[in-house]
């Protein structure tokens, strides 16, 4: 029994250290969110910019869009933010996230 407890705590150092090596944790300037390292900006809209990111559990690609709240005031835009959040919750895909 302990023997497969050990090998079980193994597999989980095992990977740990796989997820670890691809994603260094201490660089200066590395943005993260949560599980969510942040890379290159994809696109910049008028109150937003989309920003490439890597989910480090997941080890997914991911696209994360990032507003700006000054622009989104400046801009007097809330009902299109609102409006925008009530489509996304429409989406039923599985690569959206369900909001």
């Amino acid at each position: 029994m302990s023997n497969t407890i050990d090998k079980l705590k193994r597999k989980k150092k095992e990977k740990q250290a796989a997820i670890n090596s691809n994603i260094p944790s201490t660089d200066v300037g590395v943005i993260r969110i949560g599980h969510y390292i942040l890379n290159e900006t994809l696109g910049t809209g008028s109150f937003g910019k989309v920003k490439k990111a890597y989910h480090q559990l997941t080890r997914h690609t991911v696209a994360i869009k990032i507003v700006n709240r000054t622009k989104i005031k400046q801009l007097d835009v809330v009902g299109k933010i609102r409006r925008e959040i009530q489509n996304l919750r429409l989406f039923r895909h599985p690569h959206i996230i369900k909001l």
